[in-house]
């Protein structure tokens, strides 16, 4: 069975949407304010991003790998 959540969704059409996820990333010089880039992305990277902020890893690596997802640049901050 195909995974449910594998699903291409679009992403971070509203400002609001965005703050939600800028809260959910460690901020500073190596975390620089995010940007919306329009484009297609998936809810299992989404939760990967989420998942790794609230472990307290750098959003750095999850986010590079967020920007090569299908080959799109759906999700890029300035690195």
């Amino acid at each position: 069975m195909e995974d449910p959540f594998s699903a291409v969704i679009p992403f971070l059409k509203a400002p609001q949407e965005l703050v939600a996820v800028q809260e959910m990333l460690p901020q500073g010089p190596q975390n620089p304010p995010l940007e919306v880039v329009e484009g297609p992305s998936t809810f299992n990277d989404l939760r990967r991003l989420e998942v790794d902020s609230r472990l307290g890893y750098t959003s750095q690596h999850s986010l590079e790998k967020y920007c090569n997802v299908g080959g799109y640049s759906s999700f890029c901050g300035t690195f």
